[in-house]
């Protein structure tokens, strides 16, 4: 996966995570009937599994090592 983004393993890790919460909480709010408060805040760690990754100050610290 280094070779692919130019980033360290968990960068990709974090965002691939990310993303399948969110699915996962998008399915449960179309298939479900009942809504929970805890979709609220599940669907916000996913969001923010998503967003931090792409902050510049984690794109760097996370440079793959045969980049640096």
């Amino acid at each position: 996966m280094e070779k692919l983004t130019g980033r360290h393993w968990s960068w990709a890790a974090g965002l691939l995570l990310g993303l399948g919460q969110m699915v996962w909480i998008a399915l449960e709010l179309a298939y479900l009937p009942d809504n929970s408060a805890l979709q609220v805040v599940y669907g916000t760690t996913g969001l923010l599994l998503v967003l931090l990754p792409v902050l510049p100050a984690v794109r760097r610290h996370l440079v793959a090592p045969a980049t640096r």
